[in-house]
């Protein structure tokens, strides 16, 4: 399988959990959390095309 990887531009579009994970306080009164804590998913969708030959 050969992949392509032209034509990546504006592809890319962050989910909501993504942003929330960029903005959720590490450290609050009534919670802790680990710095080092990794709240971030993502997901990527690949476009393939089947040649016919």
């Amino acid at each position: 399988m050969q992949l392509n990887a032209s034509n990546l531009d504006l592809l890319f579009e962050a989910t909501d959990e993504f942003e929330d994970a960029l903005t959720t306080p590490r450290n609050t009164a009534s919670r802790r959390l680990n710095p080092h804590t990794d709240l971030t998913s993502f997901m990527i969708i690949l476009q393939c095309e089947r040649n016919s030959n």
